[in-house]
């Protein structure tokens, strides 16, 4: 659905209440939220646009982020931390793609900054990064000179931290 210059936008922060009932969390959110729960009784043949956004879980994040740095002590492959996030945020897919000076695609690492992902994007960015941990090409990049054996073996041992 197309949003244009202008629209408004209301935003309501909820939580469950001992009832195990949604509830604004403020005074000013109950109200708009039991407009909303108005608007949704009444709509008939109407139409309603619902957006909401998952808020990021503080202790994801810096799970995602220790483990980043935690990889940067066991790989010779990468001295900053920073190539290594664009790394694998590249490899997992996160990209946006921009053309180069001769017009070829590039591929551009998006931001994973605390508020410019929700928690559901963030998580699915997660899987994939952990994906690319398991690869055969990941497991090559950060631990080139080990067998294929070893470098498994490797991120294993890595792995026990997050499971």
């Amino acid at each position: 659905m197309a949003h244009f210059k202008g629209d408004a936008v209301t935003e309501v922060t909820l939580f469950l209440n001992s009832q195990g009932k949604l509830e604004g969390v403020t005074d000013e959110d109950e109200r708009l939220y039991q407009g909303f729960r108005r608007k949704v009784h009444y709509l008939g043949d109407g139409l309603l646009v619902f957006q909401w956004r998952d808020p990021r879980c503080l202790k994801h994040h810096a799970k995602f982020i220790s483990k980043i740095k935690n990889l940067l002590e066991r790989t010779e492959a990468f001295s900053k931390e920073k190539d290594l996030r664009q790394w694998l945020t590249m490899a997992a897919g996160y990209v946006d793609w921009q053309p180069g000076p001769d017009s070829t695609p590039n591929a551009i690492p998006k931001s994973i900054s605390f508020n410019d992902l929700d928690e559901a994007e963030f998580a699915e960015l997660h899987r994939a990064v952990d994906g690319v941990l398991w690869s055969t090409e990941g497991l090559a990049k950060l631990w080139p000179h080990l067998s294929l054996e070893k470098q498994y073996e490797s991120m294993q041992d890595f792995m026990r931290a997050y499971e």
